[in-house]
């Protein structure tokens, strides 16, 4: 009997790197040092401070998103560079992701 071969779906690249993506980085060891080493040098809210504010750190968010790297190298050094961080309060973290929707 003759099978009929079904078409196979194809996928979008830019889908494969999905929020779930990105928690990837967020689930290795190199990302939990990171983040507490930055957390000690950083134990205030950076934009609190800069209002005059003192608040402790509570989130270290990323400047520029883990996902606009075009490839995993650019992804990985979004990721792991202690440049692209910024230790913030909830308050604040939750107002920059608002504002970025």
């Amino acid at each position: 009997m003759p099978t009929i071969k079904k078409q196979t779906k194809k996928v979008n690249k830019d889908i494969r790197y999905s929020k779930q993506n990105a928690q990837s980085y967020y689930n290795t060891t190199q990302w939990k040092k990171l983040r507490l080493a930055y957390l000690m040098e950083h134990p205030l809210c950076e934009v609190c401070l800069l209002e005059g504010k003192i608040t402790p750190t509570e989130e270290i968010h990323h400047i520029k998103s883990i996902l606009t790297g075009k490839d995993d190298l650019e992804r990985k050094d979004l990721a792991f560079n202690p440049n692209n961080l910024m230790a913030l309060c909830k308050e604040h973290h939750h107002q920059i992701h608002n504002n970025k929707r």
